[in-house]
């Protein structure tokens, strides 16, 4: 990890989370898809993407248990400029 410019590496050698944080663990899915919208000139250039995090406190996550972990799903659109007009 590189350090930060202004602070050096004071905050990655003395930074720590509390005592009373309960450990995570966490299961990540990443999915991309392409914005299928004939009726836009520009949809070949925008994909969305979603996150979804799932994850128990103190355990790891059961993926077989899905309604006892928690989660939070987060979607954006992003647009692919590496492409020419």
């Amino acid at each position: 990890m590189s350090s930060n410019p202004k602070w050096g590496d004071y905050l990655e050698n003395n930074l720590s989370y509390p005592e009373d944080y309960s450990p995570a663990y966490f299961y990540r899915q990443i999915n991309v898809q392409q914005v299928s919208n004939p009726s836009l000139d520009y949809a070949p250039y925008l994909y969305q993407v979603t996150v979804t995090v799932l994850w128990n406190e103190g355990r790891t996550a059961d993926l077989a248990k899905p309604d006892r972990m928690k989660k939070i799903q987060l979607s954006t659109i992003v647009l692919d400029e590496r492409r020419g007009y």
